[in-house]
């Protein structure tokens, strides 16, 4: 039995009108042609079939569709350039998004034994507390904390707008997906992305509902829209802003 071939990731860059754009080649072995993509977590990759000569000028490529990459990374607020190694990173000071709002990142390192994540709503700051121990990194102290306020917030949520809807679920899940907000099983299982902690209040009030009226109508027929509309009248303010707003890298706080 042959060995499963793997997907084999290197980063280059290439320069684009001026730009120095960093991009990922992936050579999978189940590609039949040269793929250009752009989404906000990854940014720009470019996928292509194992077989192809290593000599390939990908960059010659990547510069070919370039008024596109550079306008596709603007849409979803991506940068052209990030760090040395081409890779986002969060530090103390820098903004991030929570619950629609922005606030400052504050990081320090103290003589405790876990990390520990303080709110400070009146002045704009979350406070992140870290070992001296170079080992404990913001970005996975960070995460399990939204990861947390995302499952209380969203299963309170979940609680009331079921009460309201008069439908039952059985349980709520939180996790990492890229391309969906939420979903809904017929058995009743509610999914979750965890990053709508970080969107306004209203936006994940309207997934939830969304989920939740898959419970009445499995489907997204009239009867389904007129449903949710029913249970939030101004649902279409959050769906135009999971458009507009929802893939931006700044709203993803995608280094995480």
């Amino acid at each position: 039995m042959s060995a499963k071939k793997k997907i084999i990731v290197t980063r280059k860059s290439a320069e684009i009108n001026g730009q120095r754009v960093v991009y990922l080649v992936r050579r999978n072995p189940r590609a039949k042609h040269m793929r250009l993509q752009v989404n906000p977590f990854d940014g720009v990759v470019l996928t292509m079939p194992a077989r192809l000569p290593l000599y390939v000028n990908t960059d010659k490529f990547v510069r070919e569709h370039g008024t596109w990459v550079l306008e596709k990374l603007r849409e979803y607020g991506r940068k052209s350039t990030w760090d040395s190694k081409g890779e986002a990173t969060l530090r103390s000071g820098e903004s991030i998004q929570f619950r629609g709002k922005t606030f400052r990142l504050m990081v320090e390192r103290l003589a405790v034994s876990d990390p520990h994540v303080v709110l400070n709503q009146q002045v704009g700051v979350i406070s992140v507390y870290l070992p001296r121990s170079p080992e404990v990194q913001l970005q996975p102290a960070l995460k399990a904390w939204l990861r947390g306020q995302a499952a209380e917030q969203i299963t309170s949520v979940a609680l009331e707008e079921a009460r309201r809807i008069g439908v039952r679920f059985r349980k709520v899940s939180i996790r990492e997906q890229r391309t969906k907000w939420g979903s809904c099983t017929e058995e009743g299982n509610l999914s979750f992305n965890w990053r709508l902690i970080l969107f306004p209040p209203r936006v994940l009030r309207y997934v939830v509902i969304h989920e939740l009226c898959h419970l009445r109508h499995f489907d997204h027929s009239i009867r389904f829209w007129r449903t949710v509309a029913q249970y939030m009248p101004d649902y279409r303010y959050a769906v135009d802003w999971l458009c507009k707003e929802g893939l931006n890298a700044r709203n993803l706080v995608v280094e995480l």
